[in-house]
């Protein structure tokens, strides 16, 4: 509507417990309805316009917070303001769910996002750019392949295959530092040719891409980001497992929707959904371009770009989401500084305890998560909970983190069996990790202090 906004959700807090970090779901409020700005409340989102500008004095339309000896959830729009679709209606009704659950003090269980439990997870990838040849793109290589070698950061770097001709020796430097992926067979645009052009270049891409490689690419970048849906079936034929999208709607990695991609002239060549559906990755929001000029002093603007940056990835953090990053090397005279900015980044995240990893292994395991549900119920007896995390695909997947909100009854936990566990005192979670969880049903039991009932004299 005239009158509708987008907002996008925040991660990391029991209302929006297992909904997508990061998702923007469209809500058309009726005239005069006001925007909040949150006192005591605690946001759980940003309410941007169409254009995707923040709205001013960052008010909110989705509020949780605590007064007196309860606590309350505010939304300014009602459920028939929300859009119709089958996504956003799921999102807006598990908002609804959680809250019930959080205000009842319900104990839940929901799956962490990252392996091992990790609060987040940081990612670098290095981009080609349209208009440069490769020794600019090459140029600054060396400098920031050191600086992510002094800070163990894994890197997916998309190439041309003209520069994987050039430059046999740097492509196999970059393998060892972390993933080798693909662009095209040059810097020229994919979006909007012909379906039978576009398929031949990739085709021809990904062939001299193994001749030089040894091995098929399962990334890809088209060149200047740019795609339409002839770009996506040739990918998809072509075996790619993951495409990076420079357009900033998630904090975590979403699959390719084929109902959603394809017009209806579409629609009729495609039945249903691959069986591997392509994972989308989704670059970073960053506050930091402005930091590229109008400054006075090159220290200052290097200075200022990390700390801008360093707050960015503390934001993602929070939200327990995926900071991706992209490094444009020919885009910027100051390369090298600029990798000293990765350096400090990369710094930052380890810090911060983010998972580090390319993009490759982030789609590895993104598909192995979406394989996982989490369900707890009493235990019988009513001294604990059982906990049951079904793995409906073929493989055993490693490293599972749950996270596990009791309330009250937090400090009654004496153990839980088939995981190790730990206690988050701030926010009074119980983080789980399960080393292993195979095919099929693993339960976990947790098991409780007996509640002591004090006699009628003491009471």
């Amino acid at each position: 509507t005239i009158n509708g906004v987008d907002v996008t959700l925040r991660g990391g807090h029991p209302v929006t417990a297992g909904l997508p970090d990061g998702y923007r779901f469209n809500v058309g409020r009726a005239p005069g309805v006001t925007l909040a700005v949150p006192i005591r409340g605690e946001s759980l989102g940003t309410t941007q316009n169409y254009a995707g500008e923040l709205l001013p004095d960052d008010p909110t339309l989705l509020s949780f917070g605590s007064y007196g000896n309860g606590a309350f959830l505010w939304l300014g729009f009602a459920g028939i303001d929300v859009a119709r679709d089958s996504e956003s209606q799921r999102v807006y009704q598990g908002i609804l769910v959680n809250a019930i659950a959080a205000l009842t003090q319900t104990p839940t269980a929901a799956l962490r996002a990252w392996p091992n439990g990790a609060g987040s997870a940081f990612a670098l990838a290095v981009l080609p750019e349209v208009g440069h040849q490769p020794y600019q793109f090459l140029t600054v290589m060396d400098v920031l392949l050191d600086a992510l070698k002094a800070e163990q950061a894994p890197a997916t770097f998309f190439l041309t295959t003209e520069e994987t001709v050039y430059y046999p020796q740097m492509v196999t430097q970059m393998a060892e530092t972390g993933e080798v992926a693909l662009s095209a067979d040059s810097d020229d645009l994919l979006a909007g040719q012909p379906a039978s052009l576009q398929h031949r270049r990739l085709s021809n891409a990904v062939d001299a891409f193994q001749k030089q490689t040894g091995r098929r690419p399962v990334g890809l970048f088209p060149p200047g980001g740019l795609f339409d849906v002839e770009t996506l079936k040739s990918a998809q034929d072509l075996g790619f497992t993951y495409l990076l999208d420079p357009a900033p709607t998630r904090r975590e990695p979403t699959f390719i929707r084929w109902d959603r991609e394809l017009d209806y002239r579409d629609s009729l060549l495609i039945s249903g959904t691959p069986a591997r559906p392509l994972v989308r990755m989704h670059q970073s929001e960053l506050t930091h371009p402005a930091y590229w000029s109008n400054q006075t002093s090159t220290n200052a603007m290097i200075v200022r770009m990390a700390s801008a940056l360093k707050g960015d990835l503390d934001r993602v953090h929070a939200s327990g989401g995926l900071f991706l990053y992209a490094f444009e090397p020919g885009l910027q005279a100051l390369t090298q500084r600029r990798a000293d900015v990765v350096e400090a980044l990369a710094r930052h995240a380890r810090m911060r305890g983010s998972w580090m990893a390319t993009l490759g292994e982030i789609d590895v395991w993104w598909r192995q998560r979406s394989q996982l549900a989490v369900r707890m119920t009493p235990g019988r007896r009513g001294d604990g909970f059982e906990i049951e995390v079904d793995n409906a695909g073929e493989t055993a997947v490693a490293s599972v983190g749950l996270t596990l909100r009791l309330y009250e009854r937090t400090r009654d936990v004496l153990d839980i069996e088939g995981a190790t566990w730990s206690l988050d005192e701030a926010t009074r979670e119980l983080h789980v990790l399960v080393d292993r969880v195979p095919p099929g049903s693993t339960a976990l039991r947790v098991r409780m202090a007996p509640t002591v009932l004090s006699s009628s004299a003491g009471r």
